[in-house]
């Protein structure tokens, strides 16, 4: 028997300085995708869009902890524009 376990809930932070979304689940907060609003994932070549693998920008790779995050915003290192 396969157990399927319900998704994290996800969380929309705000938009970064390029317009993209801002999300966090599990305590991991992470840059969305343009095409697709997805994750990112690691490939051969090296990024893409988890929904439709379309290449992305490697640094749309990175992903932080709650409290880096929260450290960031802080320290003005990152800047979003919160959810309306």
């Amino acid at each position: 028997m396969v157990r399927i376990t319900p998704a994290q809930p996800v969380t929309i932070h705000g938009r970064d300085a390029h317009d993209r979304l801002i999300a966090e689940s599990d305590g991991i907060v992470y840059v969305l995708t343009d095409c697709c609003e997805a994750s990112v994932t690691g490939t051969v070549d090296g990024a893409a869009c988890r929904a439709c693998y379309r290449p992305v920008p490697d640094s749309m790779g990175m992903a932080w902890t709650s409290a880096e995050w929260a450290e960031g915003i802080r320290s003005g290192v990152v800047s979003i524009t919160p959810r309306a």
